[in-house]
Order: structure tokens, then C-alpha cells, then sequence
């Protein structure tokens, strides 16, 4: 049995890391590369927001007995062939456990193109499981 609050509990904070996210946004791949700080708060909110996703899949897998994901990428993959989420939403969504490990373990070499990528196009995959997540969950 799903613990709702676990999941709601998450889900709230995904919302909250959405929000300041999106804050950032409007900022070039040029201001980024030249003002780290800037720069830091960007791949702290992005890495929030993916532990967030991957919690809330893992949690849904585990309870559910969907399978035993060995990896992040497979949480995403897994979502989506279970349809709990749709398949290319988990398509669009796949690349950021990947992006969660470069942060993670490969700090060192990461590409701010790749931050701006997720800066752009992660907020508005983070909203759509959201809502999927909130209407799974009932």
C-alpha cells in the first residue's frame, strides 16, 4: 500500500524546487558559465527536484511491486512501461537520472550546456509528473 504522505510530502517539495527553478530560467548559458554561484544555485535546485522524481518512482515501484529498478534511469523506465506515467513523458525524463549522477559523481565535469538544457526543459517536465502523480494517487 502506497504511503500517500511519503509521496505528498515530495511532491510538495518538487513543487517548491519547480518554483525557484523556474526563477533562474532566464538566465543565458553565458551567464551561467560566468557567474558560478548563479551557476550552483541552478544545479542544487535541479538536483533537489530529480531526487524528488526519483523518490516519489521509487517509492510507487517498491510498493506497487512493479519491478526492482538497478539503476535511476530505470525508475523512469519503469514508470512509464507500467503507465503510471506516459511513455514519452518517461522518454523526455529519462535523461535527467543520467543528469543526476553527472551532478552527483561527475561534478567536476559538468557541461553547463547540459544545465541550461535541464534549466529550459526540466521544470515543465517536473509539473506534468506532478499532476500525474497527484491524479495516480487519487
Amino acid at each position: 500500500m502506497l504511503d500517500l504522505e511519503t509521496i505528498k510530502e515530495r511532491l510538495r517539495a518538487l513543487e517548491e524546487y519547480v518554483f525557484e527553478i523556474k526563477k533562474y530560467q532566464h538566465l543565458t548559458k553565458e551567464y551561467l558559465e560566468s557567474n558560478l554561484g548563479e551557476l550552483w544555485k541552478v544545479e542544487h535546485g535541479l538536483q533537489l527536484a530529480i531526487e524528488c522524481v526519483l523518490d516519489i518512482g521509487n517509492h510507487i515501484i517498491a510498493e506497487e511491486n512493479l519491478g526492482s529498478p538497478k539503476t535511476y534511469k530505470e525508475i523512469i523506465e519503469i514508470l512509464g512501461d507500467k503507465k503510471v506515467i506516459p511513455s514519452e513523458l518517461a522518454k523526455e525524463m529519462k535523461g535527467i537520472a543520467g543528469f543526476r549522477n553527472i551532478l552527483i559523481h561527475d561534478y567536476i565535469k559538468v557541461d553547463v550546456n547540459e544545465v541550461h538544457r535541464n534549466l529550459q526543459e526540466g521544470p515543465k517536465q517536473f509539473e506534468q509528473f506532478i499532476k500525474i502523480i497527484i491524479k495516480y494517487i487519487g
